[in-house]
């Protein structure tokens, strides 16, 4: 049975089912409105599924181009999220031309990277929590072993920092995959934590966790989506509590010049950095959300 593949050769009419072992082949219009450029390219589904998310999906996954971006096209048609392309489409024949409409490509195995690391922690936190005192260190330095081994995974969120087409598609698709809610449990869990009795590893965490929510502050649809989840109250704790550090660092290192920690002061300095960076930004939206 040659089914949407093939017309059968007494019949113009395409029969509209097809069994889970065919394949079949689009071309595909990628139009790139960011670059306002067009490309043709081939996109094989094996096995195909007509299920216009599953085609999305796999358009996503060949070249990176986010399921939320795209807008996609038989002939004039657009084709809805929750359909079925022969639903829509009846006639679809392989080797015919699907328009794919976008704003920009994303850094889509970054991103995925970042929230896997982050639901590793978050993990390896809540294993920790049910632990006695004496066991912790070796929870603790596994977190941390993961945090050295991924540190290229968190300078990735680079990818976010510039105000450009990419960066907000990237944010959208780390949304899309619930990036941000793990980011905001993160913060949470951390700030619950006393500053003083945190690992090294987790006061690296804290500044991840800022740097995030100073990234996101750039675009004004994710300040209002985090000033809901009380984005504020964290990084006003979040500063007060460094600020109170760094003054208590700067008068033990004046009782004793000898005495130094470049390493937590390196990390106080980029969290307070990072939330006056967030209050700054996040401040007239949290003022009109309370008004």
């Amino acid at each position: 049975m040659n089914s949407l593949l093939q017309a059968p050769a007494n019949s113009s009419q395409i029969p509209t089912t097809t069994t889970q072992d065919e394949d079949i082949t689009f071309k595909l219009q990628l139009n790139c409105t960011a670059r306002k450029s067009s490309k043709i390219q081939t996109l094989r589904l094996k096995p195909f599924s007509p299920l216009v998310q599953d085609i999305k999906k796999a358009i996503e996954d060949e070249f990176s181009i986010p399921t939320c971006v795209q807008t996609l096209r038989y002939q004039y048609l657009t084709l809805p999220d929750k359909g079925s392309l022969l639903d829509a489409c009846r006639y679809v024949r392989t080797g015919d031309m699907l328009t794919v409409d976008y704003s920009c490509e994303a850094d889509v195995k970054k991103i995925n990277e970042i929230i896997g690391w982050i639901r590793e922690v978050s993990a390896a936190m809540e294993k920790e929590k049910s632990l006695p005192y004496n066991l912790r260190a070796e929870t603790n330095a596994a977190i941390h072993e993961g945090a050295r081994n991924n540190y290229d995974i968190v300078l990735a969120l680079e990818i976010f920092d510039w105000l450009d087409a990419k960066a907000y598609v990237n944010k959208i698709y780390f949304e899309e995959c619930g990036g941000l809610e793990e980011v905001i449990s993160l913060y949470e869990t951390i700030l619950a934590l006393d500053w003083g009795d945190m690992s090294q590893t987790y006061r690296y965490i804290e500044t991840f966790c800022s740097h995030a929510f100073a990234n996101f502050g750039e675009t004004l649809y994710f300040r209002r989506v985090l000033i809901q989840h009380d984005a504020m109250r964290m990084a006003v704790e979040s500063m007060l509590r460094v600020n109170m550090e760094i003054k208590g660092m700067a008068v033990v290192e004046e009782l004793d010049p000898r005495w130094s920690d470049e390493y937590s002061l390196y990390a106080l300095k980029r969290i307070r950095e990072n939330s006056l960076h967030t209050i700054c930004k996040y401040g007239n939206e949290g003022f009109r959300a309370h008004t």
